[in-house]
Parts: C-alpha cells; sequence; structure tokens
C-alpha cells in the first residue's frame, strides 16, 4: 500500500485518465521490437487495441493513454525504467516534465508536502492545492513539489482578504490522484477527519521533524504570555475526536516530546453541522526547548516569537515549605486588584508557564482554599476561568 511506503509508481495512476510522451528513441525501439516480431495489425489484435491508435503513435509520437502504453510494454516485457517519459498530463490542463518516477515521498520534502496538505493545503476534485499569506511557506511549499514530482506545471493565485494577500498554488488536476494513492481522502478535512499516513510514522526522527515543523508553520500558534505552542484542527462534532491531534501526539513521543490534547469548544457552520476545536500543547520550557533544536521553521515570524519565547525563561524557585504561601500571596494580591485571578494572571505574575499554574490551581481546589466563580468559557466567548481565595 501506498499509505505504508509513501511512493506512487506510474502504473499505479487511472489507466484512461493519465497521457504520456515518450521520448522518441524509446518509441523506435518498442517500433523495431512490433517490426520484427509482428506486423502491426497483428500486434494490435493480439493486446486489443485499435491499429490506427498505435500506428499513429509509433508513426508521430503522438501523447499515449496510459492503459495503452502499459498494455504495449506488458506484452513485450519491457522494464518501465527502460523507457524515457517526457511528461505526464491529465485530461484537463497540466503536466509534469520529467518526472521524477516513482513519485517519493518519504524525502524530507515529501513529509513537508504531506504536512502542507494536512494544514493549509488541500485535496478535491479540483485537484491540488495549498493557500497562504506567507511567501516564504509558498515558495517553500513549490520547492518541495518540484522535488518530488518534477518540472510540473504550477500556476498561482492571489486574492485579497482581510488586509491581506492570499496566495494559493494548484498543481495539474491529476495530481489528486497520486496524492490520494498515499491515504489522503478527497474532499473537506473537517468532514473526513484523516489520519497522518502510515510511512510518515516510520520516516526516522530527522524527518518527522520537517513534518511538525511544517505543521507548525501552518496551523501551529506561539504564545509569549501563556508559553506555549499550540496547533489547532476543526472538525465536525459528529466525530468523536481529531485524528490529527492523536496521531500528532504520537508523533511528538517519537521525538520524546510530552503534548496535550484539549477540546476547546464549537461555533456554527454555513453547512448547518457545528463544528468543534481540537488543539494539541506544548507548554513546558524544557518539552520547548527539547523542540527547538530540531525544528526547522521557514515561518521567520514563528520563528522569531519562538526565540523570544525561549529567552523568557527564568526559573523561580520556591522553597518547598513556602510554595503554597507563595502561591496564596500571589492569588490575593491580583485578586485585590482584579476582584478575581486566573491561571494566566498567575503565569504572568510567577513567569511559569500556563499548564504548571492550572495544575497549582487544581491542587488549591482540592484542599479548599480558593473556588471557582466562572468556569471556563468556549465557544465564541472563550474566557479562562475565574477563581478567589476562600
Amino acid at each position: 500500500m501506498n499509505e505504508e511506503t509513501g511512493i506512487v509508481a506510474l502504473e499505479e495512476l487511472p489507466e484512461k485518465e493519465i497521457y504520456l510522451d515518450i521520448e522518441p528513441i524509446s518509441i523506435n525501439r518498442i517500433k523495431d521490437t512490433i517490426k520484427n516480431n509482428f506486423s502491426r495489425k497483428k500486434f494490435a489484435n493480439k493486446i486489443r487495441i485499435s491499429e490506427r491508435i498505435l500506428s499513429h503513435w509509433l508513426t508521430d509520437c503522438s501523447l499515449i493513454r496510459l492503459d495503452i502504453f502499459k498494455k504495449i510494454i506488458n506484452f513485450l516485457f519491457v522494464d518501465y525504467e527502460d523507457i524515457k517519459i517526457m511528461s505526464i498530463r491529465g485530461k484537463s490542463n497540466g503536466k509534469i516534465e520529467n518526472p521524477k518516477l516513482p513519485f517519493n515521498f518519504t524525502t524530507k520534502s515529501g513529509a513537508k508536502f504531506i504536512a502542507c496538505m494536512l494544514g493549509d493545503g488541500s485535496l478535491n476534485r479540483r485537484g491540488v492545492f495549498y493557500s497562504n499569506t506567507n511567501l516564504d511557506l509558498i515558495n517553500g511549499f513549490i520547492k518541495d513539489c518540484k522535488k518530488i514530482f518534477g518540472n510540473v506545471e504550477i500556476s498561482i493565485n492571489h486574492t485579497e482578504k482581510k488586509k491581506s494577500i492570499v496566495h494559493t498554488v494548484s498543481l495539474p488536476i491529476f495530481c489528486k490522484n497520486i496524492v490520494n494513492k498515499l491515504g489522503l481522502p478527497i474532499g473537506p478535512k473537517v468532514v473526513n477527519n484523516p489520519h497522518i499516513p502510515n510511512f510518515i510514522f516510520n520516516l526516522g526522527k530527522g524527518k518527522i521533524a520537517e513534518f511538525i515543523s511544517q505543521i507548525i508553520d501552518d496551523e501551529g500558534s506561539i504564545s509569549i504570555a501563556s508559553r506555549h505552542i499550540r496547533i489547532k484542527f476543526a472538525l465536525i462534532e459528529t466525530e468523536r475526536q481529531s485524528n490529527l491531534v492523536d496521531d500528532l501526539q504520537k508523533l511528538f513521543s517519537e521525538l520524546e516530546i510530552e503534548t496535550s490534547i484539549y477540546q476547546i469548544g464549537q461555533y456554527n457552520s454555513s453547512t448547518g453541522i457545528k463544528r468543534k476545536n481540537w488543539q494539541i500543547e506544548i507548554h513546558s520550557f524544557n518539552q520547548l526547548e527539547k523542540l527547538v533544536k530540531i525544528l526547522n521553521l521557514r515561518h521567520k515570524e514563528k520563528l522569531k516569537k519562538l526565540k523570544i519565547l525561549l529567552n523568557s525563561k527564568k526559573i523561580n524557585h520556591f522553597p518547598k515549605k513556602k510554595c503554597q504561601q507563595i502561591y496564596l500571596s500571589i492569588m490575593k494580591k491580583i485578586q485585590e486588584q482584579k476582584g478575581y485571578f486566573t491561571s494566566f494572571d498567575i503565569a504572568t505574575a510567577t513567569n511559569r508557564n500556563v499548564g504548571s499554574c492550572r495544575n497549582s490551581i487544581i491542587k488549591f481546589r482540592k484542599l479548599n482554599l480558593i473556588r471557582c466563580i466562572k468556569p471556563y468559557a468556549i465557544g465564541n466567548l472563550h474566557a479562562p476561568a475565574k477563581y478567589v481565595i476562600k
């Protein structure tokens, strides 16, 4: 299976939708083989194709449909690797010149390409698309496409949206069949709830880090105030949980990075089916420092924010016996100013990550030292829980 290997061969593509431009030297070798053993009519009858189509291809070196090409070389026991393919085309416009067959997605570029498809990319009946406002990510995607496919014909559209320019790269329509072979379903990810293809898990730490780097480039957000990296995906509410978030946690585990998963509310959609957001977070300085050493981000602003985040680290060593007293004192001070405190307030005051402060709040609630006056709000009213000292 391609989902297991990450490699897609020419002969696996839809036979009646792909057309090939074969190098004349290769065609002449096939022509000589047929001439020395058959008449064209007899050969055409044996493999059940039109003599007119066969003669037209052998004489004019015209395009040949994949199913006919396969019949010819399989009957003659010709190896695919011995045939020079100048270009691959689909029924519609668009082609790949000097295709890099078979198409190998187990490289660093392949890992990033798959991450793009699961991030800001889309795979639908109209083809393969990747949209972003960041030109570094757009140019990186194009570079990866050429490394994987060859000289692939690419078009770029530019659309103004909310004072930004969205750049959309599109590949030839038939490329959707290549990508679909890797286990990525055609259609909206929010409905399909796709998995990360299995072969990504077997690429080794270096290439897995490239995959995660691209996911963060596309879907990640870096909060200096909350001290975490967050990756978020939307999903229709009828799905139990995000497969991408689950799979990402497994990939982070391969890199020995600890993460947390949250479901953070839902929102309405024009389709009528509500959607909910799932997110995965890395919110420990130790984990962030381990991760940043292996990341290869293309998004310069996110890379800059990540460096600022790591440089903001200050370790406050609270004496064990006075830790509770210190926390309660900080909570009291914030409460006097605001009337309440949140985990974010405590994180800012102590220079610790939000996750650690949440754990402390849970501990103090169990000890009956504090109480919640307003629970965590989800959806459009998203807000942290508010607490007061008893």
